[in-house]
């Protein structure tokens, strides 16, 4: 059958054409689904163009060798995005970190440089946001607003419940207003919250925690904190008096 006519059937034909033995209607499914499942991996591995090409080689390998062993019934977009799903927390669980590269967005430049600038700065929080989220989160979300997967899509495609896809992307929409908020949350603030918390022995709160992964100053200032209390904790003798330890803070004491 003609690439023509096999790119007006429906998925469901598609594979059952390609089981039939037509490596034709596999380069259609390829090709109708390349763009987006590349836009998908490329999100859930840091931006990394090499690792979401890799990615989506073996994306592809992978459904063509199953769809050809496996004759069951299969609603190939959210299947494929499960196998999209499987390959990218394969990778992101590898104990070599994966390789960070620039997220590029093709937008036709503005007329105000500082606007422009502004918008790429908003965009790479947002992307360094949605790279911050717990895997399966960041999968659900990104299926939702990339491709627009239905609840029940995206339920087969991580393998959950209805319910369960409703939770994490409530989470998952909660945790970038909580880590934008964080963002914004002035020094002060947090660093009120850093000697609150350091004083009652209790860890940060999670405001402060996101606050801290892209501010260098208040991390450093909980590092002074933590260097304070071991400074003054180095001043206590292994069997402290009161007179001993007044007279070490005074200078007093222990000279020849």
């Amino acid at each position: 059958m003609p690439s023509a006519l096999l790119r007006l059937r429906s998925d469901e034909q598609l594979v059952a054409i390609f089981r039939q033995g037509s490596d034709d209607a596999f380069n259609v499914i390829h090709d109708r689904y390349r763009a987006r499942l590349f836009a998908y991996t490329r999100q859930m591995l840091g931006g990394s163009r090499s690792d979401a090409e890799d990615a989506l080689q073996d994306v592809f390998l992978r459904a063509y060798n199953a769809l050809r062993v496996d004759d069951r019934p299969v609603a190939l977009k959210a299947w494929l995005y499960r196998v999209a799903h499987n390959r990218c927390i394969d990778h992101l669980r590898r104990p070599v970190p994966p390789n960070e590269a620039i997220f590029e967005v093709s937008r036709p430049p503005m007329p105000d440089p500082l606007a422009e600038a502004e918008r790429r700065d908003d965009l790479r929080r947002l992307v360094a946001d949605v790279q911050n989220l717990p895997e399966q989160q960041r999968s659900a979300l990104l299926m939702r607003e990339l491709e627009g997967l239905s609840y029940a899509d995206l339920a087969d495609a991580l393998d959950v419940t209805v319910p369960a896809v409703k939770s994490l992307l409530v989470r998952a929409r909660i945790g970038l207003v909580e880590a934008a908020e964080a963002r914004d949350t002035s020094c002060c603030e947090i660093r009120d919250d850093l000697s609150l918390s350091f004083g009652k022995g209790v860890r940060a709160s999670a405001k402060a925690r996101k606050h801290m992964k892209e501010c260098d100053g208040c991390r450093d200032y909980r590092a002074g904190l933590k260097g304070l209390s071991s400074g003054i904790g180095a001043l206590v003798p292994a069997s402290p008096s009161p007179f001993g330890l007044l007279a070490k803070l005074l200078g007093l004491g222990g000279g020849a």
